[in-house]
């Protein structure tokens, strides 16, 4: 009996713990203020707004449609208008599959920055697209790397004509850790196919390896007789020249859109066919590793994207503010509160002293799911919010029922056969999640992550609890 108090009161403070972490959260110091740690809440377009973006094609040069007219400027009048239709339509049909290209390396950039409730369109005569995503702390910075190019290259650092590897040998780009004594170091890790291993493979074991050998001439050393001709001098002075720039150590330069990462020789042969770059010295400061994580990682996303067949640049950028204020939404939040609130009450008046304990975990479950769905990354969006109470109020309702079966064995079928009632909801809620409709899909993550856990969580917890 004293085991069973003590499981319940260990029980309760656990419910009690979940319940400040998901409703007050965890605060530590950041310098000089309080800074919560605990996963903020994402938002869909229609409740915190979103930004509405113009993006256009920048570097297609007309000057293809000219050229014909300046050669011959006679024949160029006599067929003036004919000519120029003709040219144009054969540039527009010319650049359609880039602009085709560049819509779909643009939607894949977006779904591995994390946006996920975005709508794109596009323009098919001059590429022009237009996009709306959600309003929220990583929006500016989705936008200025959704449109780098992703132009990837290892060549030479002298004749930079001499390109060995790009994107077309890139077969994946990941971000790794290596932790020692001294700290974290994050790293890019470059996966190359099989062209691109055999010529690192070359590469690092010819003359782009690093030169360990001395090799100065003996023969430099010698000392000139007092009677060398002029021309013995000069010679000797050209192939000094000629011996310094044979042993002058050649070297590579990785790049990523023209900017240097990295300019190196290879002090081994790489037969793995991957490259580590690190990105920051070993360092033990969390802030600072997470920075610089989120830095490689979306290096990473981008050149997973793909290579940018053309230049875009945003020509219009403006937050369209929702129409559901933040105070509208609290009222409704503050409702609903209240109707559960009467709902945990008349539990209390008619159970007593296992009614407050169904109340505690009622609460708990409240508070779990609201920490599941932030770190499951769902977006909270009016038809998620309908799901939520709708699965707040059943699972009050399980919960009910399990107090008015005193019967152990009857607690025990009863919850077997709302399982069975459960499989057909979980399977829509699988469908729904894969859908391209995002107000669907993130109200079916609302109703699958709700469904499962009631169901865990009140036949290990409240069930027990209650018993």
């Amino acid at each position: 009996m004293k085991g069973n108090k003590i499981k319940l009161i260990t029980e309760i403070l656990a419910i009690v713990v979940i319940v400040l972490i998901s409703f007050v959260g965890v605060y530590m110091q950041d310098y000089n203020k309080m800074i919560n740690k605990v996963k903020e809440f994402t938002y869909s377009k229609d409740l915190d707004g979103y930004r509405e973006v113009v993006l256009e094609v920048s570097n297609i040069d007309d000057t293809e449609t000219n050229e014909g007219s300046t050669e011959n400027n006679e024949d160029a009048e006599a067929s003036e208008d004919g000519e120029s239709n003709s040219q144009e339509k054969e540039t527009e049909k010319s650049y359609y599959e880039e602009y085709k290209e560049a819509k779909k390396i643009i939607e894949k950039r977006l779904k591995l920055l994390g946006v996920q409730d975005y709508n794109i369109s596009q323009n098919g005569d001059n590429g022009s697209i237009y996009l709306q995503i959600p309003e929220n702390e990583n929006t500016d910075h989705v936008l200025s790397n959704l449109l780098q190019i992703g132009n990837f290259e290892i060549k030479d650092s002298e004749d930079s004509s001499k390109v060995f590897i790009n994107n077309d040998n890139l077969k994946k780009v990941s971000t790794v850790y290596n932790t020692t004594a001294n700290g974290t170091i994050v790293y890019l890790q470059f996966d190359f196919d099989k062209n691109g291993k055999k010529t690192l493979k070359d590469l690092s074991s010819g003359e782009y390896k690093t030169n360990t050998e001395d090799n100065t001439s003996s023969a430099n050393e010698e000392e000139t007789p007092e009677n060398n001709s002029e021309e013995t001098a000069e010679s000797t002075e050209n192939s000094e020249t000629e011996q310094k720039e044979e042993n002058k150590q050649k070297k590579i330069i990785l790049a990523i859109d023209d900017s240097d990462l990295i300019t190196s020789s290879f002090d081994d042969v790489m037969e793995t066919g991957s490259i580590n770059l690190s990105m920051n010295r070993a360092t033990t400061d969390q802030e600072s590793i997470n920075d610089t994580e989120k830095s490689a990682s979306t290096i990473a996303n981008i050149l997973n994207s793909g290579k940018m067949p053309l230049t875009y640049e945003i020509k219009q950028n403006a937050y369209i503010q929702s129409d559901i204020t933040k105070s509208t939404l609290s009222k409704i939040c503050f409702i609903i509160s209240i109707i559960f609130a009467v709902c945990l009450i008349y539990i209390i008046l008619k159970f007593k002293s296992k009614g407050i304990i169904a109340v505690i975990a009622n609460i708990g479950f409240i508070a779990l799911d609201l920490l599941l769905v932030r770190y499951a990354n769902v977006s909270i969006s009016l038809e998620s919010i309908v799901v939520a109470v709708i699965i707040a109020l059943c699972n009050y309702l399980m919960v009910y029922e399990f107090l008015s079966t005193k019967e152990a064995k009857k607690t025990q079928e009863l919850f077997k056969s709302q399982i069975i009632k459960a499989i057909p909801i979980l399977l829509i809620a699988i469908i729904f999640t894969f859908s391209a409709f995002t107000k669907l899909s993130t109200a079916g993550m609302f109703l699958f992550w709700g469904v499962t856990l009631s169901f865990i969580y009140n036949y290990t917890l409240t069930r027990d609890m209650i018993k």
